[in-house]
């Protein structure tokens, strides 16, 4: 007999045998524990492979649109927002910058989205509010962030309503990014 600690008594077989199922559990969790440390020891390995290449712009993620629209500025006479809608599109520090004056309805609620087919980035200007009679200016600043470095066709398309205004090309630039 073997007494264990608590006191009861156990056959030595069985406490035998229980000792060997605790050697087996320990060496499965060690071999368990072992598995994971290599699998973080790769992770890591592969995080700093790709760190550099993340960094030149040969790995990327996902191109990020910002951008703000200003409010209806009725303030331009309605002879010289022709004139004074223009589209500007430029590059710099991995950013692709775009300024437009716009010249649409006072009543609008325009939405910007971004597209890309290839190396063309496409920005999509819709009206998601009303048509009315009132014209005016609209500044609008767009960012586009996270594109992979090399040349782009930027093209600006506005402003699109329903099914009365369809798109337009505003503005198209070459950018090297």
């Amino acid at each position: 007999m073997v007494r264990q600690r608590r006191g009861a008594d156990v056959d030595s077989r069985s406490a035998g045998l229980r000792l060997r199922r605790t050697r087996a559990e320990y060496s499965e969790e060690a071999s368990t524990t072992i598995k994971q440390r290599y699998l973080i020891l790769i992770l890591a390995g592969l995080a700093a492979l790709l760190a550099p290449l993340s960094a030149c712009g040969l790995v990327a993620g996902k191109p990020e649109l910002t951008y703000t629209m200003g409010e209806c500025d009725q303030s331009i006479p309605m002879n010289q927002l022709a004139d004074w809608a223009k589209v500007e599109i430029t590059a710099e520090n991995g950013v692709v910058h775009i300024r437009q004056n716009i010249n649409y309805v006072c009543c609008a609620d325009i939405k910007v989205v971004m597209k890309r087919e290839g190396n063309v980035i496409k920005l999509i200007e819709t009206n998601r509010g009303q048509v009315c009679k009132c014209m005016c200016g609209y500044q609008t600043v767009v960012e586009i962030k996270g594109l992979p470095k090399g040349e782009y066709t930027a093209e600006v398309w506005g402003v699109e309503y329903q099914d009365v205004h369809s798109l337009e090309l505003l503005g198209e630039a070459e950018v090297t990014d």
